[in-house]
């Protein structure tokens, strides 16, 4: 089963309340969505995927990329993505 891949790099301990909101909005849906959380300046591998990202980011199934965030765009972009994908659409 595919399954919407949700990545989050958190970019300085202020967006720790940004970590918590993507955990748990993915746990609402826990078996149509993986997370992975990235930490700057602990982990790396974000970096050849991506490129170096100074600003919180959110990335969407590899494609789609949010940095405007609050808890309420982490929700609906997360949302929209476990919709597209019982639609489903491409991924």
């Amino acid at each position: 089963m595919k399954k919407v891949l949700v990545e989050f790099i958190n970019t300085w301990a202020g967006c720790d309340g940004y970590t918590h909101a993507v955990e748990a909005t993915a746990a609402k849906y826990e078996d149509k969505v993986d997370v992975k959380i990235y930490y700057a300046g602990k982990n790396t591998e974000y970096i050849k995927k991506y490129g170096v990202i100074f600003r919180a980011t959110l990335i969407i199934n590899e494609k789609k990329k949010i940095q405007r965030l609050s808890k309420n765009i982490i929700e609906k972009e997360i949302a929209l993505a476990v919709e597209e994908l019982d639609k489903g659409g491409e991924l």
